[in-house]
């Protein structure tokens, strides 16, 4: 009875440390908002400006939660694109960034179509295409 009294205290040990390690693991790999700032372009929508954890497109401003994902670098948005702004939603449009050969740009959705931004300037010298490239598949 002592030994599986002692096995299953062990195994919680075990698995409050593997949870702890997972947590601790992703919040440490998770880029700052900073890594993605500038001005990205398309022809169809214009400019979305990312700052600091802040998207501003067609005069609004919208926060931005960015994580390394399996698939690459996503920035989650709190609402959807059209072409005349953002709206409220009860999904969250992402961003998914992609970077290669000194370019980088990210995907959305803007009024349920995919469309492609690339950028076009940077404000910060931390965020440059290279940084995204690290952390983004090649387009």
């Amino acid at each position: 009875m002592r030994y599986i009294l002692s096995a299953k205290f062990l195994s919680a040990v075990c698995l409050i440390f593997a949870v702890a390690a997972f947590v601790i693991h992703g919040k440490a790999y998770a880029p700052k908002p900073d890594a993605v700032n500038g001005t990205y372009y398309n022809r169809c929508c214009g400019n979305i400006v990312l700052r600091d954890g802040s998207l501003f497109y067609k005069g609004g401003r919208y926060p931005y939660d960015l994580e390394s994902m399996k698939f690459g670098l996503t920035a989650y948005v709190r609402g959807s694109f059209t072409e005349e702004g953002a709206r409220p939603s009860a999904d969250d449009a992402s961003l998914i960034f992609f970077g290669s050969k000194g370019q980088c740009g990210f995907e959305t959705l803007v009024s349920g179509f995919e469309r492609s931004f690339a950028r076009v300037s940077s404000s910060n010298a931390k965020s440059s295409c290279a940084a995204i490239e690290k952390l983004s598949p090649e387009k």
